[in-house]
């Protein structure tokens, strides 16, 4: 029987900003947390011992947002008129 291993994850940022809030700062938040993102399922899937390490493509996320084709916006919750919270939550699975 092949295993496949599937992931669930969820990454968390608070950012702080001055000016006006705008659409432009979420594109920003998702583009300074893909990295992080892409190096914990590297490692997760690396440290599991039973799978190659998974490794998430490089994407310009500010192109994928324009275009509106391939990603889809996250949940981004404005906490106060200086900060915001930005959660990207990926699903994936691979064989």
């Amino acid at each position: 029987m092949i295993k496949h291993p599937f992931l669930h994850v969820d990454l968390l940022g608070f950012f702080e900003y001055k000016g006006e809030y705008s659409e432009h700062l979420e594109i920003e938040a998702a583009s300074l947390l893909y990295p992080y993102l892409r190096n914990q399922i590297s490692t997760i899937t690396l440290n599991s011992n039973e799978f190659p390490p998974y490794l998430l493509p490089i994407i310009d996320l500010d192109k994928e947002f324009s275009d509106g084709k391939n990603i889809s916006r996250v949940d981004s919750e404005v906490k106060n008129k200086n900060s915001f919270v930005y959660l990207v939550t990926l699903l994936s699975g691979y064989s």
